[in-house]
């Protein structure tokens, strides 16, 4: 039983690591201007699509493949900005409003991206081919599968580069500004909007490269779309609001409560585990581990 707990484990690590990623994104939105962006599962999906058939199908090096959906996911995530923020940032009156007006629209981008990726590929769920070998590395007896240590790997480096990005350049100082203090970097002469924009792109490239990263183990489908984003979410929530620390440890934890106990447990109810342990967080801490209490965005909400 401790082989199968290890093994377990590892799989929600590797797994965890890619909710971290989505869980990023949105937390990247909602601290720039106080949106929940539910496109974000749906570009998941995208991001596995483009796999099967850029990869599999047509035999493209993965390093093309994966520039491809970057470009493709940060595209979407801006074009989601234009057409179900903006429009609603210009009329809305007052941040409440637009934050519930914007679960709407981006829900409206969400089925519409999922049935479009439904038309396009089908219903099928078809097995992707990994990146990596699929012969395990024994350590002390248990087997550790390459992809997983990939799937952390990129998720740290990517975490790596964020933070560097965020800290140590011009573009991060901006970015930084705007959370932190929306009127004053408006003063200053910073345009919000661009920053929102930026934001919106970059939380589709995540989206779109954990789909990518994702796909040899969960298959391509588009039916994952509502277990990605709502299990995104859920590791943004119980992570914190408003942290990128919380975020990647939001996955981490969202993985193995989808992986652990199903060794236990009918895996039917993992769901139930994840948004049980996320409401038992936000009771004891209703801004998650790492968030900090307030609302985020209200001020930036009326510069868009």
């Amino acid at each position: 039983m401790l082989r199968e707990g290890l093994l377990a484990a590892e799989a929600g690590i590797g797994i965890g690591a890619l909710y971290g990623l989505v869980a990023l994104g949105y937390t990247l939105i909602l601290a720039s201007c106080g949106v929940f962006n539910l496109v974000q599962g749906a570009l998941v999906v995208a991001g596995s699509m483009v796999m099967l058939g850029l990869w599999q199908i047509l035999g493209w090096p993965i390093l093309a493949v994966a520039a491809v959906a970057l470009l493709g996911g940060a595209i979407v995530g801006l074009v989601t900005y234009l057409i179900s923020v903006l429009p609603l940032a210009r009329f809305s009156r007052g941040s409440d409003a637009l934050t519930e007006g914007t679960l709407v629209t981006t829900f409206a981008v969400w089925l519409i991206l999922g049935t479009i990726i439904t038309l396009t590929f089908g219903n099928a769920t078809v097995a992707v081919n990994s990146y990596v070998p699929v012969s395990g590395i024994s350590i002390g007896g248990i087997p550790i599968q390459p992809i997983y240590i990939v799937m952390v790997g990129i998720t740290l480096v990517i975490i790596g580069l964020f933070e560097f990005g965020v800290r140590r350049t011009s573009i991060g100082l901006v970015l930084r500004a705007t959370v932190e203090d929306t009127e004053g970097a408006r003063l200053a002469g910073v345009s919000v909007t661009r920053v929102v924009m930026v934001s919106f792109a970059t939380a589709g490239a995540l989206a779109a490269i954990a789909g990518i990263l994702i796909a040899p183990v969960t298959f391509a489908s588009p039916y994952p779309n509502s277990d990605l984003a709502f299990y995104g979410f859920a590791a943004m929530a119980i992570g914190g609001f408003g942290s990128f620390t919380g975020a990647i440890v939001g996955g981490f934890i969202v993985g193995i409560l989808t992986n652990v106990p199903a060794l236990w447990v009918n895996s039917n109810y993992m769901s139930l585990i994840v948004y049980g342990a996320m409401l038992l967080v936000l009771w004891v801490r209703p801004a998650g581990l790492f968030g900090v209490a307030g609302s985020f965005g209200s001020a930036k909400l009326r510069e868009l």
